[in-house]
């Protein structure tokens, strides 16, 4: 026991990654365990309307923050990372003031397409929501840049606490999906105002450094995130909610919550593992990768980690997750279960290559990223076109979805290997 203290203490890759997994893991565990009794609680229908909530919030978000979250954490200079956090404030507050006008202007069309006349309230919460979701990006990603893992764990796990808490008792006193709301947009709330005044707390020094003619410097300066990396991420995130919409017409809002009630329990490991992994990763080959030229050492590590961690439960999902699912969450979530086996490929290969693959950015490969992102959106769109025009059966279209969504992340996972090789 002594001699595994000592071999973890004396590895800080191993070290950093334990501090988030430990927190994180009681974070995944809780909602896990939750599971079954947040299942019974709800129909899919309301997983279905709070699916479109966050998948529309989460599109705006990324006009806020995504590119610029790559710069925070690659760029060694903290002037101008506290600069661009400023920067990445000022277009929150200018993509939720456009975002509350369009509400105010297009709030039938809005309500028609996303909620109903009965929870017509949560779309006024809608800016909220995507401001949240882009401070909390920056300011998570400033505490991963300065190695507060401590507080990383500390903070999911209060947030998963809550969500918990409000989830199960608001979900017993009312009907419908007013907990899941309610969850989804103030339990960030709490995260980004603990990480806010940690900041303030024991980071204010920088503040200093805050001036607006740099800040307009590294505007023009670092306009490749803004070029190439920006719209990367569109198209990848567009690409993971176009399922959402194709579904929601094909099947209703009870086949589309259904789809992201599978898609919540297939992301669990992913956030108990990879995130973590992720965070800790990236960090590690960027310093790696500056001092040595390469990062091959802690690609194959993390490699062999998610590779072995991933393969089993993705076998026994693939096999039976139909019947777990009616077994572990209820028969009105059966369906849910064949989702799911559609998807394990998938997820498999998103675990696996998802943490590995933020080597284009540390390589500065964003074009290549990009015709790559443009890539996986052509294949994809074949593969809902055919589920959908063909087959006109939403299994079959998550399962095209799936595979050829994996076929990229294979590319993915090679062309990373081959620059954590190194520059030469």
């Amino acid at each position: 026991m002594r001699k595994l203290r000592d071999i973890i203490n004396n590895d800080i890759y191993l070290k950093n990654f334990l501090t988030l997994f430990s927190g994180t893991a009681i974070v995944q565990i809780l909602p896990f365990f939750t599971a079954p009794i947040t299942a019974r609680i709800y129909e899919p229908a309301d997983y279905g309307y709070t699916a479109m909530y966050t998948a529309v919030a989460s599109l705006f978000t990324l006009l806020i923050s995504s590119h610029y979250v790559h710069f925070i954490i690659l760029s060694k200079r903290k002037k101008d990372v506290i600069n661009v956090m400023v920067l990445t404030l000022i277009i929150g507050i200018i993509v939720t003031t456009v975002l509350t006008a369009i509400i105010l202007l297009l709030k039938e069309d809005f309500i028609s397409k996303i909620l109903n006349k009965e929870y017509a309230f949560f779309l006024y919460l809608l800016p909220l929501s995507v401001f949240i979701g882009g401070y909390g990006g920056v300011i998570g990603t400033w505490n991963n840049k300065l190695g507060k893992y401590k507080l990383m764990a500390t903070i999911r796990l209060i947030d998963a606490l809550f969500s918990i808490v409000i989830v199960i008792v608001i979900g017993i006193l009312v009907d419908g999906p007013y907990g899941l709301f309610i969850a989804i947009i103030f339990g960030p709330l709490i995260s980004i105002s603990i990480s806010t005044f940690y900041f303030f707390k024991d980071d204010s020094s920088y503040l200093k450094l805050i001036s607006f003619r740099w800040l307009w410097v590294l505007l023009k300066r670092e306009k490749k995130y803004a070029l190439f990396i920006f719209p990367s991420d569109l198209i990848n995130k567009y690409i993971n909610l176009l399922p959402l919409f194709v579904i929601e017409n094909l099947g209703g809002k009870s086949s589309l919550g259904s789809y992201q009630f599978s898609q919540r329990i297939l992301g669990m490991p992913i956030n108990f593992i990879g995130s973590s992994i992720l965070e800790v990763f990236r960090k590690k080959a960027i310093d790696d990768y500056h001092e040595n030229g390469n990062c091959l050492t802690t690609f194959r590590k993390t490699f062999s980690i998610l590779s072995v961690l991933s393969i089993i439960p993705t076998l026994i999902l693939m096999i039976w997750a139909p019947e777990i699912f009616q077994f572990v969450f209820g028969d009105k979530w059966y369906g849910a279960g064949r989702l799911t086996q559609a998807l394990s490929v998938l997820y498999f290969f998103k675990m696996v290559s998802s943490p590995l693959s933020y080597m284009y950015y540390i390589a500065k490969k964003t074009k290549e990223d990009l015709i790559t992102q443009i890539a996986l959106v052509l294949l994809n769109l074949l593969a809902l076109a055919l589920g959908f025009f063909y087959f006109e059966d939403v299994f079959m279209m998550v399962l095209l979805y799936s595979l050829s969504y994996s076929a990229i992340y294979v590319v993915q996972l090679v062309r990373s290997y081959h620059f954590a090789k190194g520059k030469n």
